[in-house]
């Protein structure tokens, strides 16, 4: 992540950690009480006041970079969606034991308590050694949206001549998908990079990357989609409910969606784009689509920098162009919060298929 971003994490964090933290200490104290005391408390309101703050702690407003370095710290799992699961599981589960369950959910609320003063101390220590809280090379005009597209897993660079092919791919994308708006690969500016599982930050107008980033939304709900179809396949192994004709039927519904993705998400763009589309470069658009769905199923993703509401004074009629901007930026804010919310759901199921993997006691 770059320096900014660790900032704003820890923002982020130092706003929404210490009331997660209390939520998470109210209930942890109720269930420490039942373990030890004959005389229960009720734990109802406690638990649902928790699983609804994180159910609604706004993840989306941080990056799948910034999400990750969440996970690296072993908090993320207690947090959103993914921590509602977990202390529904810890306090729920049909084996309720008040011991076991607040052991953990005291795990939970030391982790999200001490990543406070983790957060506090390093912003400390990088305010100290004069960095700065703000990116001036990340500072884009009205007109100009950021994404990152990263390498990862099969889709990662490991040597030149995956540089080169990824390279070309990824040429063929920004054309044909440039050809909706009016724009070539060149319009889109490389701005950085990162090392490790490669990270390039491109830059391009507003309208080029919201057409990214509804081809990305398409294709990460087809990826969750997998997602579900394999956690439900193992569930259902776990249960020893599971046969052949089963699994066959589910991936071939599977498959079938798949196949349709594609002539999905061409449509989808060519509707965005209305008259601003021009036939001869259908084959193009079809190119960059498969060559993307291709880089997405390999592990690769791209994930967009939230750009600022656009500012217009109270009093102050929109001309056309402030209007159509404001709509662009309007509609990738909603994008990209629907690509986070989607990521959010896979990395939960993700946490999920170890355990449905679990071998059955």
């Amino acid at each position: 992540m770059e320096i900014a971003e660790v900032f704003d994490l820890a923002r982020w964090y130092q706003d929404q950690g210490p009331k997660t933290g209390r939520l998470y200490q109210e209930l942890q104290t109720v269930l420490q009480h039942n373990a030890s005391q004959n005389q229960k408390q009720p734990v109802r309101e406690p638990l649902e006041k928790l699983i609804s703050a994180l159910k609604a702690l706004p993840m989306a407003e941080l990056s799948f970079q910034q999400v990750a370095h969440l996970d690296d710290m072993g908090v993320a799992c207690f947090l959103g969606v993914r921590g509602a699961e977990f202390v529904e599981r810890v306090v729920t589960q049909s084996s309720y034991d008040p011991a076991t369950s607040a052991s953990e959910i005291k795990t939970a609320t030391d982790t999200v308590n001490a990543t406070v003063g983790t957060f506090q101390n390093l912003a400390n220590t990088l305010k100290a050694a004069a960095f700065k809280t703000d990116n001036e090379a990340e500072k884009l005009d009205s007109d100009t949206a950021m994404a990152r597209i990263q390498f990862r897993q099969d889709a990662s660079i490991r040597n030149i001549a995956e540089m080169k092919k990824w390279s070309g791919d990824w040429n063929d994308i920004a054309r044909g998908i440039g050809h909706l708006v009016g724009e070539t690969p060149h319009d889109m500016k490389v701005v950085g990079a990162s090392k490790g599982s490669i990270i390039v930050c491109v830059t391009g107008s507003m309208m080029l990357i919201s057409a990214f980033a509804f081809m990305s939304k398409k294709v990460s709900g087809i990826v969750l989609d997998v997602l579900r179809v394999q956690n439900a396949i193992e569930d259902l192994r776990h249960k020893r409910l599971w046969n052949d004709t089963i699994e066959k039927s589910m991936k071939d519904d599977l498959k079938k969606r798949e196949g349709a993705l594609v002539d999905e998400i061409i449509a989808g763009l060519k509707e965005r784009a209305g008259d601003g589309f021009v036939q001869e470069h259908d084959a193009h658009l079809t190119t960059a689509v498969k060559k993307y769905v291709d880089f997405s199923k390999k592990g690769g993703e791209v994930d967009y920098l939230q750009p600022p509401e656009p500012e217009f004074e109270e009093d102050q009629a929109m001309g056309d162009h402030e209007e159509s901007q404001s709509l662009l930026v309007t509609e990738l804010r909603d994008l990209i919060s629907e690509i986070r919310s989607i990521k959010s759901e896979s990395l939960l199921l993700e946490d999920m298929s170890g355990e449905v993997g679990d071998d059955p006691q």
